[in-house]
């Protein structure tokens, strides 16, 4: 899809869906074993796959200036309609809303926020970045903030070389995939759980990111659709081996 369509469709498009909580299993450990556990005391992390959703009205930025107070979430629901009929579209760096100091603005930074009820260990995040240019070195350099229930468990810091340098994968015409996940949750969690009560959920989460291709450029996070469905896996047992790591108990 060309720029210029883009341009046209993010303009066409209007407000997304509110937040919806994800259903998994919850483990509340055997008796004598903590939270999260089966009756052997192991960790047990119930896997489920979900999709960004923009229903409706779908500018994910719109919320943040006065014109709704939803953004992007996810649902179990695979997308099923191609552009332009389908799909969600988000600014994903724009100035001045991500000028130094404001990078989090969610007028100009994609923000998706949801729920999930269950033990919580990873994030694994496949997002697609619309861009009129290619990514340098095979990276998207990308910038992000994770809350798990009102608490920050992840801030990319402000250190030059610090970005997350997120694999970039083709897709189809100037869109390509990015691929970050957030692992050791639940260690973090564990350590301070009046922060995350009960550990079982249900959570609230957000997730909220920008993309740098070329300082100061405009770049689209594209949602909901076949050409571009953005999905997010909890807890992904495979391997993360093409993903960007992001080690949240070591922060």
């Amino acid at each position: 899809m060309k720029t210029a369509t883009w341009l046209r469709y993010a303009l066409a498009l209007g407000l997304v869906a509110g937040v919806m909580a994800v259903p998994a299993a919850a483990h509340h450990g055997a008796d004598g074993h903590g939270p999260c556990t089966d009756e052997n005391g192991v960790l047990v992390f119930d896997e489920l796959q979900q999709y960004v959703s923009a229903p409706a009205r779908k500018v994910g930025n719109l919320g943040a200036m006065g014109q709704g107070d939803t953004f992007p979430t996810w649902d179990g629901t695979a997308p099923t309609e191609a552009m332009p009929g389908g799909g969600g579209v988000t600014i994903t760096h724009r100035a001045p809303f991500n000028a130094q100091g404001s990078e989090y603005d969610t007028r100009g930074s994609a923000h998706v926020e949801g729920g999930f009820t269950g033990c919580l260990n990873n994030i694994a995040f496949d997002m697609i970045i619309g861009s009129p240019v290619p990514p340098n070195g095979g990276t998207i350099v990308t910038d992000a903030r994770l809350v798990i229930d009102g608490t920050q468990v992840y801030q990319t810091p402000g250190d030059p070389g610090a970005d997350v340098n997120a694999p970039a994968h083709g897709s189809s015409g100037a869109m390509w995939k990015m691929r970050f996940a957030f692992t050791n949750i639940f260690a973090l969690m564990s350590s301070s759980p009046a922060d995350f009560q009960p550990l079982e959920g249900p959570h609230t989460i957000a997730l909220t990111f920008f993309s740098q291709f070329v300082d100061d450029a405009t770049y689209t996070f594209l949602y909901d659709s076949t050409d571009a469905p953005s999905s997010l896996l909890f807890n992904r047992k495979a391997s993360l081996s093409q993903y960007s790591k992001i080690d949240v108990s070591a922060v």
